[in-house]
């Protein structure tokens, strides 16, 4: 079996190797951006100032419409999956890391805070989960110094250890500071998931497990991963103690 490394110093194309990718509702396009543009165009009030505007209500009905068809589109056999793979990390005393950019930085927290503290609070095992992105002097450290693509991978360096658990959010699955963690996980016996949209970009050839957001759209995206971090926490906090056994 060909061990990815993400950045093809195998020389060979990085195959799916088994990770199975499923798409998590339908794109925002044809028919929902012909949607929203109707909207826009047949509200609009041309004002004194050359301004126009928008019949707001209309525009957040067409948007909940396509957010809620991405969102049932999240595949829960998936999020089993993922479910399953956290608690085996966590009986095992293993690590979780978690990283990711811009909004996918505040979904990484997000999981960290809810696993380490709803998740963990009277409960043992408890989750031995860090999010990556919460450490700003030492980010800000790598990126002056170094390279921003550095700053997650540099952190797994100190902390990661072969049979850890690598979670990395991407919308667009391109980001190459979360690109580099996984790649260096993966040379290091560190499982990964990843977790993105749009095409999956190299993020869903990179990681062993993936989970796409089938949409264009950025916010349905984040919707959908919020969704996601969402339902495997609360499995965790509203089922009993160590599920799965």
């Amino acid at each position: 079996m060909v061990s990815r490394d993400c950045s093809g110093q195998d020389g060979r194309p990085s195959p799916s190797g088994g990770a199975r990718t499923v798409p998590a509702g339908s794109e925002l396009a044809g028919e929902s951006i012909r949607e929203i543009r109707s909207c826009v165009q047949s509200n609009r009030r041309c004002l004194d100032e050359g301004e126009f505007r928008v019949d707001i209500k209309s525009y957040v009905a067409a948007y909940k419409k396509n957010s809620l068809r991405v969102l049932e589109g999240v595949p829960e056999d998936l999020v089993a999956d993922l479910a399953s793979r956290l608690e085996s990390t966590r009986r095992n005393g293993r690590q979780i890391f978690v990283c990711g950019n811009g909004g996918s930085a505040a979904s990484a927290s997000h999981l960290a805070n809810d696993l380490g503290k709803g998740a963990s609070y009277g409960r043992s095992p408890r989750f031995r989960v860090l999010s990556l992105t919460d450490n700003i002097p030492w980010i800000s450290a790598v990126a002056n110094d170094y390279d921003y693509d550095q700053v997650f991978v540099e952190q797994l360096k100190n902390y990661g250890r072969s049979g850890d658990l690598l979670l990395a959010f991407s919308g667009s699955g391109n980001s190459p500071n979360v690109i580099n963690a996984v790649g260096w996980a993966n040379r290091n016996g560190i499982a990964t998931v990843g977790i993105t949209g749009r095409s999956g970009g190299k993020l869903s050839q990179c990681a062993r497990h993936v989970i796409r957001v089938d949409s264009s759209h950025m916010g349905h995206i984040e919707e959908a991963h919020f969704l996601i971090l969402h339902l495997v926490s609360y499995f965790f906090m509203e089922t009993p103690e160590n599920p799965g056994r």
